[in-house]
C-alpha cells in the first residue's frame, strides 16, 4: 500500500517483521540498498521498522536473523508515493542438520573487502532457466538496464572474467545473458587497477569496475552461440552466427555474417568473419591469438529530371549519378601473459591492413534559356597498414620491485585520387562554344611511428598481508615521428603535361619527445590508501616544412603534484579524493606557419 504525494518529496518505507507464529521480532537488523545508498536500522519491540526520505525508484530490503532464513526482495517505488508499506514480513526458521557433526548454515550473502564486494549465489533466488543477468538483477548495489549494461555502485562494469581469467572478449554485455546462473558459486565486483598492480601491490590512479564470476566445481565449461537468418523485400538477406567453446582455461570462439540489401538505388553488401583462441601453456603462462576480416561494397545509380523557372525563363536539368565504393580489412593479433611468484610479463602484437576504393560519375545536362553540360568523374584508392606491439614486465626483488614497459606502433596511409571535371557551353544555335576541362590528380602519403618506454622502481618500507608502505620512482618516455606528403597536380590540356598546384600541396615532418618523471609515496592498509607525488614533464616538439625552408622548435616543462586518498568507513560507506595535473602539446596542424 502507498500514499500519494502532493509534492516532490522522498518516500518513507515501513514494514513489520514477525515469525511464522505471528510473533513480533524485535532488534532484527534490516538493510535497505539503493543505487546511491546503503541504510541500516533495527526493528522495535513490535517488529516495526522504517526508512525515511528514500528517493530511489528501486530498493532492495535485506532482513537477516540467526536461526532464520534471510529475506531479500526488490521493490519499485512510484514517483507519486510518499509512503510504501511493505506489510508483514514473515521470517521462517532455517534448517540446521547435524549429520556426522557437520553443520550446514545459511551462507553470508555479501562480504565486503577493500577492493572487492562478493555475493554468494546460494543466498539468492536462482531458478533453473535463469541466466547470469537474472542473478545480477537481484544483487544489492548492482543494476542491469534493458540493454544489459551493468553498473555497480553507480559505475559502469567494463570488464568480465571467469574464475579470475579473461573470458573471451571480456565484454560484460556479450555473455551475461548466455551463461546459466546455475553454474555460479560467487559473484565478485572488483575495483581493478590492472594485472601489474595486482602483482606488485601498488595500486595508484583510477580503477575500473570488473565482474568476476566464480563457478561451482566442475562447471567451468560449455558450448554456446546463436545464429540468425533474416530476409525481406528489395532483396534483403542476412545470415549471421557465432559459436563459443569453453573448457576450463581453453576458449575458442568464431563468428561470421553476410548481409545484402537493395536500397532502391543499388546493392549494399557486408561480409565479416573472425576467430580467436585462448589457452594455457602451463600453470603460469597463458596465450591467445585472433584473426578477423570485414568487407563491404555499395553500388548506387540515380537519375533525376528537374525543371526550374525564373525571370530568365525555363531551365531543364537531367541529372545522372553512378557511385561505387568498396572497403575491406584484415587484422591479426597475438598475446602472451606469464605470472609467477617473482615475475610478471605481458605482451601483445597486432597487425591491421585496410583498403578502400571508390568511383563517382555524375552528368548534368541543362537545356532551356541556356544550354550547358557538367561532367564529373572521380576515383580514389587507398591503403592503411598498421602494426602495434606492447610489452609489460615486473620483477620482485628482496625488498623492492622493478617494472618496465615498451610499446611500438607504426601506421601508414597511401591514397591516389583522380578528378576530371568537364564543363561544356553551347551558343543559342546549339553548337559547342567552349569546352572547359580540368584533370586533377591528388597523391597523399603519410606515416606515423610511435615509441614508448617506461621504467618503475619501488622500494618497500613495509609490506605484510594487510598493509604496505613504499617509495616509487617512475620514468616514461615517448617519441612520435609523423610524415605527411600531399601533392596536387593539374593536367595542362595544351601541353599534356602535369603542373603542380602549390596552394593545394603540403609536405610536413613532425617529431615530438615527451618525458615524464614521477616520485611517489604510497601506503595502504585494510581501510586506507594514500598516494602522493610530484610529476615533472619535459617535452620537445619539432615541425619541419621542407618546401618552405622553415623549422619550428618548441620546448615545454610542466611540473604538477598528484594526490589520491581513499578510506573505507564500513561495509557500506567509502570516501575517495584524487588530483593530478596533465599537459598536452600542440599538434602539427596547430603549429603550422
Amino acid at each position: 500500500m502507498g500514499k500519494l504525494a502532493s509534492a516532490q518529496t522522498g518516500c518513507e518505507v515501513v514494514g513489520v517483521v514477525t515469525d511464522t507464529a505471528n510473533k513480533a521480532m524485535g532488534n532484527i537488523t534490516v538493510r535497505l540498498f539503493s543505487a546511491t545508498d546503503t541504510l541500516r536500522t533495527a526493528t522495535n519491540e513490535k517488529g516495526y521498522f522504517s526508512f525515511s526520505n528514500i528517493k530511489s525508484k528501486q530498493v532492495t530490503i535485506h532482513i537477516s536473523a540467526i536461526g532464520y532464513n534471510t529475506h531479500m526482495a526488490k521493490y519499485t517505488i512510484k514517483p507519486d508515493l510518499t509512503e510504501i508499506d511493505l506489510g508483514k514480513i514473515i521470517l521462517s526458521g532455517g534448517e540446521i542438520t547435524l549429520p556426522d557433526v557437520v553443520i550446514k548454515a545459511k551462507p553470508v550473502a555479501i562480504k565486503y573487502m577493500q577492493d572487492t564486494v562478493e555475493y554468494d549465489a546460494k543466498a539468492f533466488n536462482v531458478q533453473d532457466d535463469d541466466r547470469v543477468t537474472d542473478l545480477l538483477k537481484q544483487l544489492p548495489g548492482v543494476d542491469v538496464d534493458d540493454d544489459e549494461n551493468v553498473t555497480a555502485m553507480g559505475k559502469k562494469m567494463t570488464k568480465l572474467r571467469v574464475n579470475g581469467e579473461d573470458f573471451f572478449t571480456n565484454n560484460v554485455n556479450d555473455f551475461i545473458s548466455k551463461l546459466p546462473a546455475g553454474i555460479v558459486s560467487k559473484i565478485q565486483v572488483i575495483d581493478d587497477f590492472g594485472d601489474k598492480a595486482n602483482f606488485t601491490g601498488i595500486k595508484i590512479g583510477d580503477s575500473q569496475k570488473m565482474l568476476n564470476i566464480v563457478t561451482k566445481p566442475g562447471m567451468d565449461n560449455g558450448q554456446f552461440g546463436d545464429a540468425s537468418v533474416n530476409g525481406g523485400t528489395n532483396r534483403q538477406i542476412g545470415v549471421n552466427g557465432n559459436g563459443n567453446y569453453w573448457k576450463s582455461s581453453k576458449q575458442i570462439s568464431g563468428n561470421g555474417g553476410y548481409n545484402i540489401a537493395d536500397n532502391g538505388a543499388g546493392l549494399s553488401q557486408n561480409t565479416s568473419a573472425a576467430i580467436s583462441i585462448n589457452n594455457k601453456l602451463n600453470k603460469s603462462t597463458r596465450y591467445g591469438a585472433n584473426y578477423g576480416y570485414n568487407g563491404s561494397t555499395n553500388n548506387s545509380i540515380s537519375e533525376q529530371i528537374v525543371e526550374t523557372v525564373n525571370n530568365l525563363g525555363k531551365l531543364n536539368s537531367k541529372l545522372s549519378n553512378r557511385n561505387y565504393t568498396s572497403s575491406g580489412g584484415h587484422r591479426i593479433g597475438a598475446n602472451i601473459n606469464r605470472t609467477t611468484k617473482d615475475i610478471f610479463f605481458s605482451g601483445m602484437a597486432s597487425f591491421n591492413n585496410n583498403r578502400t576504393e571508390s568511383t563517382a560519375n555524375s552528368i548534368n545536362n541543362q537545356t532551356g534559356f541556356v544550354k550547358q553540360d557538367f561532367l564529373n568523374n572521380s576515383s580514389n584508392r587507398g591503403n592503411t597498414p598498421s602494426l602495434q606491439a606492447n610489452f609489460d614486465f615486473s620483477k620482485k626483488l628482496k625488498k623492492n620491485t622493478i617494472s618496465g614497459n615498451f610499446s611500438f606502433s607504426s601506421s601508414a596511409n597511401n591514397s591516389n585520387q583522380d578528378i576530371i571535371t568537364n564543363t561544356r557551353y553551347y551558343n543559342t544555335g546549339g553548337a559547342l562554344e567552349k569546352d572547359s576541362l580540368l584533370n586533377r590528380s591528388v597523391f597523399n602519403a603519410g606515416n606515423n611511428k610511435t615509441f614508448n618506454f617506461g621504467l618503475n622502481y619501488s622500494f618497500f618500507l613495509k609490506q605484510d598481508t594487510v598493509s604496505s608502505k613504499s617509495i616509487n620512482a617512475y620514468y616514461n618516455g615517448s617519441a612520435n615521428i609523423t610524415r605527411n606528403d600531399l601533392q596536387t597536380f593539374v593536367l595542362n590540356p595544351i601541353t599534356n603535361a602535369s603542373v603542380k598546384v602549390d596552394s593545394l600541396s603540403l609536405f610536413t615532418k613532425n617529431a615530438t619527445v615527451n618525458q615524464s618523471l614521477n616520485l611517489n609515496y604510497h601506503q595502504s592498509s585494510k581501510k586506507n590508501r594514500l598516494s602522493i607525488g610530484l610529476n615533472i614533464n619535459p617535452n620537445v616538439v619539432k615541425n619541419d616544412y621542407p618546401e618552405l625552408n622553415s623549422t619550428y622548435n618548441n620546448t615545454f616543462i610542466n611540473i604538477s603534484p598528484n594526490i589520491s586518498y581513499s578510506k573505507t568507513f564500513n561495509s557500506s560507506k567509502t570516501f575517495s579524493i584524487n588530483y593530478s595535473g596533465r599537459s598536452n602539446n600542440p599538434g602539427i596542424y596547430q603549429m603550422q606557419p
